[in-house]
This record gives structure tokens, sequence and C-alpha cells, in this order.
């Protein structure tokens, strides 16, 4: 494989040279000469004819007669060089190669690898060949020689070609097919991301009596990257030319043949009308010109008088230069500014316009150039960080096994390439497949349970806006107010109440058990009261001067109700008595600590707030706890990039957070240390409940809810 034309900064040749009836014995050869300065060379052409002339001079060519042609191609490219085309040298990389009876003979010159796929193991096959001194006398100075067993798989390539398909990405992208298959798949693959600089060999050992299928025989032995593979429309355009040729040879010859017997009868008729019928036809046209003119006479006075008169049973009317209609005067504008054009006085307006437009499409060309750059260069980037994620896969493996401490951060990097690499049709299934691999080895170094492809316990109709667990009793509200009550057991959703129209959007709710009441705070400073007895909704009373305070999140705790206001960085406290809840009254004095732009809010007896910066403020009994604090988390994701809710309840040692940018939940333990972490892959997570009694947590995505077990 490699390209037909001259690319921008190098010159690629890739070729086999045989004799028929000798399958078994075959020379072939890689040559790459880079050369951004330089138009043309004579190398190619040098190696080339001195390697075909040399094999084709012996019946049975053996590795001392490989020996002999590489020193003959190394004097010639010294007088080459002698001669003046010397700007190849250190820019020649190249390989040339003998297969002969099952042995395997190659001699390498500057960065070309080649690699033994032998029952699973890949071993190097040109490393350490290529001559240290940059001497065309030496340019082929080493070969390596080895015995090839049935089913191995040789795979020579430019640096380039490894740099975008992995030797291990080649194993698996070519596994269990044949060389003309692979490459057409190697080949579809490379120009699917359009990547051009590659240049490749494959060479399989096969058995003497080895058969292609028909699918190998319609696949060509030489493919190129600056070419597309037949296609069905192609290969039927080549099967049908020649019948398409002989029959439109057919019809010429029976069209030459039609013309001569038309041009016969044809001078046959005139000479027949010209005798017989042309002085007759002469006389009628002549007489009736002279009655037609006569009768215009007659009229046209009238018409000239703008009166409509009639003519042989017609109505004229008057005849106007002045054009009429949108289309006409459109037309009359065109013909003006063409006439005005055309004088000599304004040609030069001419060329000015034609200037500027040459300029605008000079402009748009540019601006369509530069953008297919970009796109084809994000594209091969993408692909190349396959490889690159790959490699670095490997290296933090070893690291790991070494125990350095590097081995996890490299394992994030090398995720975040794959992640990247997902972005290229041509290398996205395959770094699905390694990203799930990176992830399983690096989520047993953080303390990490990783859920994939999970099924919806139950599904809601509508876009669900939020959520509450009352139990094991899951209430979804949705964007247009109807709130949804789901039973877990039986995951059948049911229509049970609607918010208020005037209400506004709820944001936050809470369980008062002691009451049996949800509550539900709104956008608009409004608390909602759900009875859960009779699913009747309301909104609970206030005592005389009480009402709501502006509030970003609410709890419960026994029979009082806690709203955070995040604007002013304040706890309020509203304590229920006589059925009504009374003034709120700041529970916890901020002095010690600032709540502004605070989240969440949860309660055990003791109230945690969740704040914007990812860190957790408790207070007991009122007093903020200076010296609580969560504790760090594993690298490499030891941050919380986006804090989003927190939960704990009196029936839990531990204490939950969800951070929406790494779509996690993270348990901590109550003195603020990590516990471990929950990754939701396919689902991202917009709420969750658990229900410490029963060891279950339940996350809300969408209008879909998941459940999992914790322990």
């Amino acid at each position: 494989m490699a390209t037909r034309e001259k690319l921008e900064d190098r010159f690629v040749y890739v070729g086999k040279i045989a004799k028929e009836g000798q399958p078994s014995v075959f020379m072939f050869y890689l040559i790459e000469i880079l050369s951004p300065w330089h138009p043309s060379t004579k190398v190619e052409e040098v190696i080339t004819k001195a390697l075909a002339n040399e094999y084709s001079r012996k019946d049975a060519y053996t590795l001392e007669d490989f020996e002999e042609t590489l020193k003959v191609v190394n004097e010639k490219l010294g007088a080459l060089s002698q001669d003046g085309d010397n700007d190849w040298i250190g820019n020649l990389n190249s390989i040339v190669g003998l297969v002969e009876a099952g042995n395997l003979h190659i001699s390498v010159c500057g960065n070309i690898l080649g690699y033994l796929l032998r029952k699973g193991k890949i071993s190097s096959v040109t490393e350490g060949l290529s001559a240290e001194e940059d001497h065309p006398l030496k340019t082929f100075v080493n070969i390596t020689s080895g015995a090839m067993g049935e089913n191995d798989r040789v795979i020579i390539g430019n640096i380039n070609f490894f740099d975008v398909l992995s030797i291990d990405r080649l194993k698996k992208l070519t596994c269990e097919t044949s060389a003309k298959e692979a490459m057409f798949e190697i080949h579809r693959t490379l120009r699917r991301s359009k990547i051009d600089k590659t240049s490749c060999i494959i060479l399989d050992c096969v058995e003497a009596e080895f058969k292609e299928t028909d699918k190998e025989k319609e696949l060509p032995e030489m493919f190129f990257l600056d070419q597309s593979s037949d296609t069905g429309f192609s290969k039927f355009m080549k099967k049908a030319s020649p019948v398409a040729k002989s029959g439109a040879n057919s019809a010429k010859k029976g069209l030459v043949k039609f013309f001569h017997f038309s041009k016969k009868a044809a001078a046959g008729a005139h000479k027949k009308w010209k005798e017989s019928y042309g002085p007759k036809t002469k006389e009628i046209f002549a007489k009736g010109k002279n009655s037609a003119g006569a009768g215009i006479a007659k009229i046209s006075s009238r018409i000239r008088d703008n009166q409509q008169v009639k003519y042989m049973g017609v109505k004229v009317r008057p005849y106007s230069k002045r054009p009429k209609g949108t289309l006409s005067r459109i037309m009359g504008s065109v013909l003006s500014a063409i006439y005005m054009i055309s004088e000599k006085k304004n040609r030069r307006y001419l060329y000015v316009g034609l200037a500027i437009i040459l300029v605008l499409i000079g402009y748009m060309k540019i601006r369509a150039n530069n953008a297919n750059r970009v796109a084809l260069n994000t594209e091969r980037e993408i692909t190349e960080s396959y490889t690159q994620a790959v490699d670095l896969f490997n290296q933090a493996k070893d690291d790991l096994s070494l125990g350095k401490p590097n081995a996890k951060d490299e394992f994030a990097s090398a995720l975040d390439l794959a992640i990247k690499a997902q972005g290229s049709e041509a290398t996205k299934n395959e770094a699905i497949v390694l990203a799930n691999e990176i992830t399983d080895k690096l989520d047993g170094l953080i303390s990490a349970t990783r859920f994939r492809n999970l099924s919806p316990l139950f599904s809601v109709n509508g876009n669900v806006a939020h959520s509450a667990l009352v139990g094991t009793t899951i209430y979804s509200i949705t964007d247009t107010g109807r709130i949804y009550a789901t039973d877990t057991k039986d995951q059948s959703p049911k229509l049970v109440a609607s918010v208020p129209s005037d209400a506004g959007n709820i944001i936050s709710s809470t369980f008062a058990d002691s009451q049996n009441i949800l509550f539900f705070l709104t956008d608009k400073d409004k608390i909602l009261s759900l009875d859960i007895d009779n699913n009747t909704i309301g909104s609970p009373s206030l005592a005389s001067g009480a009402s709501w305070e502006t509030s970003a999140a609410i709890g419960a705790y026994v029979s009082n109700l806690y709203l955070l206001d995040a604007e002013s960085g304040t706890i309020w406290k509203h304590i229920e008595s006589n059925n009504a809840f009374g003034k709120g009254s700041s529970y916890a004095p901020t002095k010690d600590i600032d709540l502004k732009g605070a989240i969440d809010i949860t309660i055990d007896g003791n109230i945690y707030i969740l704040k914007s910066d990812s860190s957790i403020a408790k207070f007991v009994k009122g007093s903020y706890d200076s010296s609580f604090s969560v504790k760090a988390l594993p690298s490499p994701f030891d941050k919380i990039e986006k804090p989003a809710g927190i939960f704990t309840d009196s029936d839990t040692n531990y204490i939950y957070v969800l951070d929406k940018g790494q779509n996690r939940i993270i348990r901590f333990d109550k003195t603020g240390t990590f516990v471990n972490q929950y990754f939701f892959d396919g689902a991202t997570i917009d709420q969750f409940f658990i229900n410490p009694r029963i060891q279950k947590m339940w996350v809300f995505s969408g209008n879909s809810v998941y459940e999992i077990n914790v322990q």
C-alpha cells in the first residue's frame, strides 16, 4: 500500500519483482524519500532497476545473489551521488527483501519498521538493521534472515504507518483474515480518516495448495491511498465497458450506413422538388405576401391612432415599444446594462467587477481549503490519539507492576486519549473497548464501582423535572406539574396529584417522617405539602407575621423545616407549632463560615451544607464544626468537579455527594474520610436517593430510574 502521486513532503514507492511460474520466490521493496525541497530524484529508479536487472539475470535466485545485488545497488547509489543527486542522503527510508523457499531475507535503510506475528506473539524483524552512517556506498549493509512458518505474518511500514496504527491495533484489525483482506481493511480505515503519508507491506506464509476465495480474487495486490477501492458500480463498469464498447462500434457502423442512405435519398428528393414543386410554391408565397402587405397598410393608420381594430377576424391592439410587466422590465434593464457595458468607454467598470469577483472566488477557495485542512488535521489527531492511548496504557501497566506512583495518572491520561479517539468513526469501536479496559484497571486502584449498560427499573411518561423518595416509593414531578408515585416493588407509576399552576417549578424537596408529609420548595419561594396518606397537595400554614425566605434547598428534621438561603448565606429554621410554621430564625451563625452560593442541605440531627467549592460545612446544635472536613480523594479523580447534591440521615453512617462533573456518587464516612465511589456509564445522573435500611440506591436520569445495591 502506498500513494500513486508524490505527497507534499515525500515520495513513496512500494513494489514487487517476480518471475512467472515462481510464486514462492520474489523480491519486494518499500522506498520513502523525504524531500519537501527537492522536486525529483532518481533514487527510486536506480534502486528498482538494479534489483530488477540483477534478479532477472539468475534463473534460481538465492541469498548469495541477494547480497551481490545489494552491493550493486550501493554502487549505483554512490555513482548517483557523485553526479550531484545527493539530497536524498539522510532522507531515505527503505527496505529491500527477498522471499525464497520459505525464507525471508531483508535489508533496511533509515526508519522502516517490520514485525513478525506468530501464534499470537509479536517480535521485531528490523531492529538494529539500519546502517549508522549516512553514506551512499553503505546504504544497504546488514541483512537478516529467517524461516517463515505456516500462518506467519510480517507487517512492514514506514514510521507514519505505525504512528497511526499500532501493531496491537493492526493485530485486532486484521486478525483471522488473509493478507489481501487485511490490507483492504487497513486501506479503508486510513482513507476514511484521510491519512495518506503511510505505506506498508503485508506478507503471509501459506500452504503451497492455498487457493484464494472469490472475494480475495477481486482484491488487488496493490492498494493506493489516493485511489479508492473498487465499488460495486466501478466493478460493474469494468465488466460492462467491453460490451458497451462493442455495442458502440456496431452502432457507429450502422449510423454510417444510414447516413449514406439518407444523403442519397435527400439528394433525390431535393432534385424532384426543384423540378416539379418549387416554381408553384414561389408563386403562392408571392401572392400571400402582396395580400398581407395591403391589409397591414390599411389598418396601420388606425393602430397608430390607438384604436382597436379587427383584421381577418382577429382583434389587433396598438403596439407600444414600452415593456410591460415585471419580467419585461427586468429583461429591459438587463439588456440596457449589457448594452452600456459593451460600450468602450464603460468597459473599465466591467474589468473592475470581474476582478472583484475573481478576488472573492479566490478568498472563498482559500477559506474552504483552510477549513478542509483544519478538519483533516483534527481527524488525524483524533485517530492518532488511539495509538497514543494504547502506548500509554501499556506504560501505565508496566509502571504499576514496578510500584511507580505515577501509574494512576498515566491510566487517567490514557483514558482521556481513548475517549478522544471515540470521536472518529475509524477508531470509535476500538477506542470504546480500550476505554473500558483502562477504567476497569483504574477502578481497582481508586475504590470505584462502575455500572455499565444498566437497564431502567422503570420510566415515567413526560419530562421529569424533580424527584423525591419516601421509604420505597418514588415521587416524580414532570415539567407540566404532574406528580407520579411509583412503588419500586411493582414499578408502575401512578398519577397522584398536580402542582398548582401558579406555584412555580419545584427545585428541592424533603420528607418529614413525623408528619408523613412531603414538602416541596419552588422557584417562586413557595412551599407545598403533599400528604402521603391521602395524596392531597396544599400549602403548609404560616403563623402570623411569618413568611418563607428566598431559598435554594429545603430540609426537615422532626417537625421543623430548614431553608438554605444561598444568597445571604444563611440557614433559616422554621419551628412548627399548633399546625403552623413560625417566623424563620437564623439557625447557624455565619461569621465563621461563608455559605453564599451553597448548593444543598441534608440533616441527620446535625446539618451538612454542600458548598459550591465542593467542601462540606457541618453544624452541630447551631454551631459550626470547624474540625470537620472532607478528606482527600484518591488521584487522579481527586477533585469534585461539579458538586450537585448531598445526602445523609440518622439511619446511615455515611455521607453521599453527587459529582456531576465525573458522573459519580462519592461515599464518605461521617468523619469526612473517603470510603468508595460509584461511576455510571451510559446514564447521566440528575438526582439520587438512598434507603439505608434496605441498602438500595436509586439514580434518576431523565425520565428513567435505575436501582443498585449499596453495602
